[in-house]
């Protein structure tokens, strides 16, 4: 399922099923797809932020494409996100600290 921007049900969604508040910030679902023409958040698919890179799973490159990717969109330091599952997969959990599920669907949707 993808998301359409401004959509009430689209963002209940990702707020149910995608992004859940810790003491700290947040936590996300993410599916991951490497190896993809463009770095992009592409939508919501089976409860996880559907996110492509352009850079491959290879030594890690992938997961720091994605971290670079959340921490521009979201308007955070790359040292506020921190990858606690999945190094090896493509369904990752990310921490987010000092941001609220509000301001994370705002950036997201933009």
């Amino acid at each position: 399922m993808f998301f359409c921007p401004g959509c009430v049900l689209c963002l209940r969604k990702i707020v149910s099923a995608v992004v859940r508040p810790t003491p700290t910030g947040v936590e996300l679902n993410v599916r991951l797809i490497p190896r993809s023409r463009k770095t992009e958040i592409s939508g919501v698919r089976d409860n996880a932020l559907l996110v492509r890179v352009a850079a491959p799973p290879v030594a890690g490159a992938a997961n720091d494409a994605l971290i670079e990717l959340m921490a521009a969109t979201c308007r955070v330091p790359r040292r506020a996100i921190r990858l606690v599952g999945g190094e090896s997969s493509r369904h990752k959990r990310l921490a987010i600290d000092g941001v609220t599920p509000d301001q994370i669907h705002a950036a997201i949707v933009k």
